[in-house]
């Protein structure tokens, strides 16, 4: 008798083991590069241009958009950059440390994060370190270089 509800007992919870979902699986982190091609708009708070990407995405020459705040006193900039890919779309925060050049150029330095994204990037994640130009002219070069991966 022991062995019966011992047996029946094995199959019921082999039975519900086997009836549960597995878990979706994460890409592995992968390298993850972007460049931005940027001219800062007549508004003076945000800028357009292209971007391109490669390592764990791969878009080419498509349409950037960022909003941007800079404290001069404090020699920060923070903001919000939304590319659209062919794939969908991904929006980066960052934050970085302002450093101007005499001319009136300058460069900047800091951190970004992936914090959403529509279509085969909606469960993109990402982080990194973030460098940009921008000349006299209001030609912004940015790259951002990093790790990422998709849900």
């Amino acid at each position: 008798m022991k062995t019966r509800i011992s047996l029946a007992l094995v199959l019921v919870l082999s039975c519900i083991l086997l009836g549960m979902a597995k878990p979706a699986q994460a890409t592995p982190p992968a390298d993850l590069i972007i460049t931005a091609d940027m001219w800062v708009n007549p508004d003076g708070f945000s800028a357009s241009g292209t971007f391109s990407a490669s390592g764990v995405i791969t878009e080419d020459d498509m349409p950037a958009y960022e909003v941007y705040f800079i404290d001069f006193d404090e020699g920060t900039t923070h903001g919000v950059k939304t590319l659209s890919g062919e794939h969908g779309t991904i929006i980066i925060k960052y934050q970085a440390v302002l450093f101007f050049n005499p001319d009136g150029s300058g460069e900047a330095i800091g951190r970004f994060t992936i914090i959403s994204g529509t279509g085969d990037y909606q469960k993109l994640h990402g982080v990194g370190i973030t460098e940009a130009t921008i000349d006299t002219t209001g030609h912004i070069l940015a790259t951002y270089t990093g790790v990422g991966h998709i849900d």
